[in-house]
């Protein structure tokens, strides 16, 4: 029999909003407590992280949740952020959220109590006494900026500023600017940066693996591409892969801005944070941004910029994009224990000394894919523990488990050693979707050719962890499935679907469900 708890959820950012309704879909009583003045995170503008004119880099169909997607065959955009606010206000508003939730309310500590509960530390409201805690404050703070030590950073006469407050391009307007650093957020910022300086210039310790934003004549937003197939390979599957597409669509042809694309994925080596944005390239090819790469900054001394390679640069402001501290919960913060790196936790959420009382949310990036299923499969399976319908392992076995884990991603990751959230997409919500009870039996669906076509080969989109298990809509589901675009010719799933279906389902099976799909 389930059980009901009074469950506290700190911050209404994306995570904190599917926490809120899948613990009220159980039945938990549920208090919000978030420091801005309304819900959105870091899409909060102007309080999060989020500029104004940021473009997200995966489609609606993966930001979206599965209690409220859009229409099945709607084309996929890439949202802006003002567009993503108002869709999380819109979900808030539909599920009778904002109610619950306590705006312009910090919560100063979490403390673990010695009889199982949870004292939550509230600024001008005292103590208050939950069963339960979802931390939804996530990895990308302004608070906590990751800046590298440079000597001589701290005498630098001009302006020097991080990704967390960046705004907009005006401050930069007339200046010569040297933009550090190469993720999605970095290449819209140089981007905007370049078209108002004097000068720009992009400093990259190693090239990016850059995933174009939208792909092939009919311009389809790349995350078309972000499908089962493809995740289920290995490694080296994965390389003969992307050699058989290359030649596949004849390189050759390739025009200046997919030729800087091509070359910077040759030198990248692979294996690290995917850079889905590839607008900062169409100033690399007119020439205004100058690249330095690879090239570290080295020190500094006056308004000019030494190089590792010991070539210098006079510029009057730098842009650092260079992240985040990823164990941003401040020392205190969460009482009696300590989280020096986020892969030590189960599944990137629980701490084994806390066990279910406490579920950090947001501490799980996925290399591709949307983060939102993340956050709404770590929901589920933490609204189940609540209600008791599931159970943590033993102290002994999340060790394990979190040893496997991390030993895995520090060799799939080898190359982001210190973007420490990154997590493969399919294999952590395969993961999650396990625990929940939803993760899709392949084997079942042997029947139905249409459908196992689309889990293999199309994008693996939110709604396929509907299709069975607790809380699921099957008919809504399977028509999404159905419904999402198959992502690779013919002839490449002819070539490798065998291959990447044997390590999840067994030859046997995988011979018989590639059957199904070549047919």
């Amino acid at each position: 029999m389930s059980r009901t708890e009074r469950v506290c959820v700190v911050g209404a950012g994306m995570s904190g909003l599917i926490a809120m309704k899948e613990l009220l879909e159980k039945g938990h009583d549920v208090t919000c407590y978030e420091q801005t003045e309304r819900e959105g995170g870091v899409f909060n503008y102007p309080a999060g992280v989020a500029y104004d004119d940021l473009r997200l880099t995966v489609s609606q169909h993966f930001m979206c949740f599965t209690w409220m997607p859009p229409p099945p065959r709607e084309k996929r955009e890439l949202w802006t952020r003002g567009r993503y606010a108002e869709y999380l206000h819109a979900f808030a508003e539909r599920f009778g959220l904002l109610p619950r939730i306590h705006f312009g309310t910090a919560v100063t500590a979490v403390a673990p109590t010695l009889d199982g509960r949870v004292r939550v530390h509230v600024h001008d409201a005292g103590t208050q006494l939950f069963d339960s805690v979802a931390i939804c404050r996530g990895a990308f703070r302004a608070s906590a900026p990751r800046l590298p030590r440079i000597e001589g950073l701290d005498t630098f006469p001009g302006l020097v500023a991080h990704s967390g407050t960046y705004k907009d391009p005006e401050p930069f307007r007339g200046l010569r600017v040297l933009c550090v650093g190469m993720g999605e957020t970095s290449a819209d910022i140089t981007l905007q940066i370049s078209n108002v300086a004097a000068a720009c210039t992009l400093s990259m310790r190693t090239f990016p693996e850059i995933i174009k934003r939208y792909r092939g004549p009919d311009r389809r937003t790349t995350d078309v591409d972000s499908t089962r197939l493809f995740h289920w390979m290995s490694v080296e599957q994965r390389a003969e892969f992307y050699t058989f597409k290359r030649s596949f669509r004849a390189t050759r042809t390739l025009s200046e801005h997919d030729r800087v694309v091509y070359e910077w994925n040759r030198r990248s080596g692979g294996r690290r944070s995917l850079q889905k944005n590839d607008d900062v390239v169409a100033n690399v090819v007119n020439g205004r941004i100058q690249v330095r790469a690879p090239a570290a900054v080295a020190r500094i001394e006056g308004d000019t910029v030494i190089f590792n390679d010991q070539s210098s640069l006079e510029v009057d402001a730098i842009m650092f994009s260079t992240g985040y501290e990823e164990s941003s919960i401040p020392s205190g913060w969460l009482t009696n224990v300590e989280i020096p790196d986020v892969r030590r936790l189960y599944k990137h959420a629980f701490h084994p000394d806390l066990g279910r009382r406490v579920a950090l949310f947001g501490w799980a990036r996925p290399r591709q894919g949307g983060l939102p299923l993340l956050s709404e499969l770590l929901a589920r399976h933490f609204a189940l523990l609540c209600s008791g319908e599931r159970e943590l392992p033993a102290k002994s076995e999340m060790t394990r488990v979190i040893d496997e884990d991390c030993a895995r991603e520090e060799d799939f990751f080898a190359n982001s050693k210190h973007t420490r959230t990154l997590v493969h997409y399919t294999r952590y919500a395969d993961d999650l979707a396990e625990l929940v009870g939803c993760l899709p039996n392949l084997e079942a669906y042997l029947d139905d050719p249409e459908l196992l076509t689309h889990l293999v080969c199309s994008s693996n989109i939110g709604l396929s962890y509907r299709l069975q298990g607790p809380d699921a809509f099957p008919e809504a589901a399977r028509e999404a499935c159905v419904s999402a675009p198959i992502a690779d010719p013919y002839q490449a799933i002819d070539r490798f679907v065998e291959h990447a279906l044997s390590a999840r389902l067994g030859p046997e099976t995988a011979h018989r469900a590639a059957g199904v799909i070549r047919t």
